[in-house]
């Protein structure tokens, strides 16, 4: 399974909180332009898993002639885990574990593919 990380600060748009995500990283993952997806918050982290059903979109952007995936998520409820919090670390996880030999088939983890934002600490002190 892949896992990229990446640490994001938590924005303010007209009142509320805000992570905005713009990241080729996404499309790894299968969060393409288009895609649905849920939004869970589950023990201190904001979960987003892929769901044909979901009830959120992904969108798109372009840049630099290349279409990139958009998650922006604006809503006091759904970043309510994160409250106090300046900055999040990004998990997006793709499901897949990479091959150990040219032999061996890609193999599927008991992981769900997705993307997670939970606490971290920024900086040094």
């Amino acid at each position: 399974m892949m896992r990229r990380y990446m640490v994001r600060e938590i924005g303010v748009h007209r009142g509320a909180p805000r992570i905005y995500l713009d990241t080729a990283a996404l499309a790894i993952a299968g969060f393409t332009p288009g895609a649905a997806y849920q939004r869970e918050t589950t023990g201190g982290r904001v979960v987003l898993r892929l769901d044909v059903n979901g009830r959120f979109k992904v969108s798109r952007k372009e840049k630099e002639g290349k279409i990139i995936p958009v998650i922006d998520i604006n809503s006091k409820e759904a970043l309510s885990p994160l409250d106090g919090l300046k900055a999040v670390r990004l998990v997006i996880a793709d499901g897949v574990c990479p091959r150990r030999s040219k032999f061996e088939p890609p193999c599927r983890l008991n992981i769900e593919p997705g993307v997670e934002a939970d606490f971290c600490g920024v900086g040094c002190g």
